[in-house]
């Protein structure tokens, strides 16, 4: 990373560790049909339904990435019309990735190498911004939400507060907070544990009561990597014990609280047991649930337990893309596609109102039904904003971002 000598330089990628020509090839590849934008919605309005066969509401959207970069919201606008997604929540990213000094290149993912991560208090004055600088149209089409702060940290509610303040009525929840989350739990542990259950958390839910706001929440119902199966989930009392505590609490289960390597094979019928129990509890289904779980690999349909849930309680669950950061590709690839699409499955194995419940209803009545939207005609900070961010597209391959027209967002 760092050259020895009197002149100290830093370059993000390191050639020797690249096939700079090869990886050049693959970021120019055309769209498959996998990544190809479909026709059909202009500014998330259906003009005909021959490609985007369900409209959809994304419920996990995070615009930065873990450098708190992003493509912009133009890009997010013009790729959720290309998969037929007519609004979704939109999430910062509550913490960064460390570029360790032992490091060759800059990391771009959580998971790219042992370097830390740590809370970007700021990533939440990122989304404000951006969502500012939209005509109320586009605003319409996000609900934004915060939630970057440390959930170990009992003084955290002060930072929520403090944004509320500054915006009241813009946020329409907290999230993601990011407690137990497979191998991002070590890297952002600072001296504790983040649990759900966490003291710290208590007046962030009676903050979330209060304001009548949803609350987003990552938390692993089980360890990571068991070497057996063993039909229980080790952490799952700590879920049921945040539930027990604040019954009112409109709690958001990421990814039905599962994670890479971090679920059971009975995993539907405690999510059954959950939702049957806890009245206010809504399972968000986006990330790797949907392949590590719900979808038989044989058949590449929901195995029958899960179609059984689903119908047994169609007005729990919603789905997301958990799209990171970069949402259209320099070659064109519409990178949220195949996260949305992969759930038009359930129109072949569930009737057509439990379908759109879980494609779109459920999210319209949790997260926009009843939104006052600050307007720009309510002046003062409700004016539209100009853009204060560079939209920076990813080559991926090549490990780089451009400022591609000097976009801001």
């Amino acid at each position: 990373m760092v050259s020895a000598g009197r002149s100290m330089q830093i370059t993000a990628k390191s050639d020797k560790l690249h096939n700079i020509e090869q990886s050049k090839k693959k970021d120019e590849e055309k769209p498959t049909e996998k990544h190809r934008m479909l026709s059909g919605m202009v500014d998330g309005k259906l003009i005909h339904d021959v490609e985007i066969k369900h409209v959809t509401i994304d419920v996990h959207l995070h615009m930065l990435d873990f450098l708190q970069k992003s493509s912009g919201t133009k890009r997010i606008l013009q790729a959720m019309d290309g998969c037929g997604v007519e609004k979704a929540v939109i999430i910062g990213m509550p913490c960064c990735k460390k570029w360790s000094k032992d490091e060759p290149e800059q990391p771009l993912y959580y998971q790219d190498d042992n370097g830390q991560c740590y809370v970007y208090h700021y990533s939440d004055q990122m989304v404000a911004d951006a969502w500012l600088a939209l005509a109320d149209d586009k605003r319409a089409r996000f609900a934004p939400i915060m939630g970057a702060f440390n959930p170990t940290d009992i003084n955290a509610v002060a930072h929520v507060e403090r944004m509320w303040d500054k915006y009241p009525g813009m946020w329409r929840g907290l999230g993601e907070l990011m407690c137990r989350h497979d191998d991002l739990t070590m890297l952002l542990q600072d001296d504790e544990c983040p649990v759900i259950n966490h003291i710290a958390m208590r007046p962030i839910f009676d903050f979330c009561i209060k304001h009548d706001l949803n609350c987003l929440v990552h938390h692993n119902a089980d360890r990571t990597a068991e070497a057996e199966d063993d039909g229980t989930h080790e952490y799952l009392w700590e879920v049921q014990e945040v539930l027990d505590t604040f019954p009112d609490l409109k709690l958001i289960w990421c990814h039905a609280g599962a994670s890479r390597r971090t679920h059971e094979p009975t995993h539907h019928c405690m999510i059954d047991k959950m939702v049957s129990t806890y009245p206010s509890l809504i399972i968000d289904m986006s990330w790797v649930v949907w392949e590590e779980c719900v979808l038989d690999p044989k058949t590449n349909k929901p195995h029958q337990g899960w179609i059984d849930l689903f119908n047994k309680h169609p007005t729990r669950f919603t789905i997301g893309s958990d799209q990171v950061g970069q949402f259209i590709s320099p070659a064109g690839h519409c990178l949220m596609k195949p996260e949305i699409t992969k759930y038009w499955v359930l129109s072949e194995v569930c009737s057509p109102e439990v379908t759109k419940a879980i494609l779109w209803g459920n999210a319209q009545r949790i997260w926009f039904d009843g939104w006052d939207m600050p307007t720009h005609d309510k002046g003062g900070r409700w004016k539209q904003q100009p853009p204060t961010m560079k939209a920076e597209t990813l080559y991926n391959n090549q490990g780089y971002f451009d400022w591609i027209d000097e976009e801001m967002y």
